[in-house]
């Protein structure tokens, strides 16, 4: 499939950025603010992908938190109130087709460490247009404590909350260790990744030949079958609870509408292999495995490289794991590669970028100056604004 480049204009690129992943129809872009040493978020800019129009949104009080994509247009936020009884955060969403906003809960906070700390450690998570997660980190910042303390499924409906306590499930473990969580099969499935570290990092625990290292692990689970069961205090049965331990990494590669894309490296025997899983059911496909270890690997449309670094000069070259070509773009940033295209960044400015595409059937490459850009793995489109 041929990648869909989006220029978006009338956005200020020294202020705004974009959202990892679109929520519902719309590519949705935020505007931070730091004011007295703390940064929150001031406004959104929400663009709907098949009209092309851009519609700013002012928050009306500081915003602290706010959530990652979904299938629902749904933007979750957290603002943290303070009074003369503690400290709280205040749950509320926001409907992005017309800006309808709606406070859920309020939930206190019973600390006694620094609020900037905490607020930077907790995390919101969208699940769907009635329901979010609410991490809340844990005190003990110790090496292999749970990262998280506590998990809330938030129901922005009946405006409750349900605790997911480090005891309650089988798989808290992964829940309150959480790096990555993603919304797939139009919504009905949810992916946790747990285990907060870099491959780089994990090699160099295993090194140390010790039992100190960081587990990972992935869940999948159906969102119906994981709702109920918070609100039941019961297990889900997952489609996928998978852990890896010390000898192993793994890392999410690329989400598409029914599949998950992650690689899992085996230091002992310097085997990278690449996974599918298939979001309705967690059955889960080899797709290659190869003798050799990557900085990275990437995936763009249906395509998957392995990055090498040449120690000497800093430069990038990048294995096709399809036919085995390399492909060397100098000190450039890889954006995009497949048979056909070939996008790469130059720094311009701190945080801006000169862009150019290169493409078989053209005679001269197409320029973009002082910009920022996204790609889209699941709608592989390329965002430039």
């Amino acid at each position: 499939m041929m990648i869909k480049i989006m220029e978006i204009n009338n956005l200020d690129h020294n202020k705004v950025w974009l959202m990892r992943e679109a929520m519902g129809p719309y590519y949705v872009f935020f505007e931070r603010t730091i004011e007295q040493q703390a940064m929150f978020y001031s406004q959104i800019h929400a663009y709907h992908i098949e009209n092309h129009t851009l519609q700013p949104y002012v928050f009306d009080s500081n915003v602290q938190l706010i959530s990652e994509g979904n299938y629902a247009g749904i933007l979750y936020f957290a603002s943290l109130h303070k009074d003369a009884n503690g400290s709280s955060f205040v749950i509320s969403k926001l409907i992005l087709d017309g800006f309808i906003k709606e406070d859920i809960i309020s939930i206190p906070l019973h600390i006694d460490i620094n609020l900037d700390i905490y607020t930077l450690r907790s995390s919101l998570v969208s699940i769907d247009e009635r329901y979010c997660l609410f991490f809340l980190p844990n005190k003990n910042f110790s090496f292999n404590a749970n990262f998280y303390s506590e998990v809330l499924l938030i129901d922005s409906s009946q405006k409750t909350s349900y605790s997911l306590s480090m005891n309650s499930t089988t798989y808290s473990d992964v829940l309150l260790n959480l790096s990555e969580c993603k919304i797939g099969n139009k919504g009905n499935t949810i992916v946790f990744k747990a285990g907060r570290i870099n491959s780089f990092e994990k090699r160099a625990q295993w090194k140390k030949s010790n039992n100190d290292y960081t587990s990972e692990a992935l869940l999948v689970l159906d969102k119906t079958d994981f709702v109920t069961s918070v609100m039941n205090k019961s297990d889900a049965s997952p489609l996928m609870n998978t852990k890896f331990e010390g000898n192993e990494t793994i890392g999410i590669i690329g989400k598409g509408s029914e599949t998950l894309i992650y690689f899992k490296e085996n230091f002992e025997e310097d085997i990278t292999e690449v996974y599918s899983i298939q979001l309705a059911s967690g059955k889960t496909v080899s797709k290659f495995q190869i003798d050799e270890h990557f900085s990275s690997i990437v995936a763009y449309s249906d395509r998957l490289y392995g990055a090498k670094e040449n120690t000497k000069n800093g430069h990038y070259s990048y294995l096709s794991f399809a036919d085995q070509k390399t492909h060397v773009l100098g000190s450039d940033v890889l954006v995009y590669l497949d048979e056909n295209v070939t996008i790469t960044a130059r720094p311009h400015h701190i945080g801006s970028f000169n862009l150019k595409i290169k493409m078989t059937n053209m005679i001269e490459n197409k320029l973009f100056t002082d910009k920022k850009y996204l790609y889209d793995f699941e709608r592989n489109t390329l965002i430039i604004y």
